[in-house]
């Protein structure tokens, strides 16, 4: 099993595309209530965005990680809390 504390944690910089597709994902967020539901809202937003879904993945990972990949997104999300996940994305958007 693969340990996401061994890596180095890198910056991110979003462009404007992203930030509407971070801003969208947090929409769906607040809607969804399961961890089908969160998953599925990155797959929902990358369509709707016309964003490539491992490429806002990587966006959300390296926002709430520091990283490049991680955990399934859904399961994450119901770990960590959803108010949680929903204010860290907001914070980047803030910045």
């Amino acid at each position: 099993m693969k340990d996401y504390e061994d890596e180095p944690t890198q910056e991110i910089q979003i462009s404007s595309e992203e930030q509407e597709a971070i801003e969208a994902l947090i929409d769906s967020l607040r809607d969804a209530n399961s961890v089908e539901e969160y998953q599925s809202s990155v797959f929902n937003v990358s369509k709707k965005m016309k964003l490539k879904p491992r490429n806002l993945f990587t966006i959300i990972y390296q926002i709430l990680l520091g990283r490049p990949q991680g955990p399934r997104f859904g399961p994450y999300v119901e770990l960590v809390g959803k108010k949680t996940v929903i204010e860290d994305l907001e914070r980047v958007l803030n910045e």
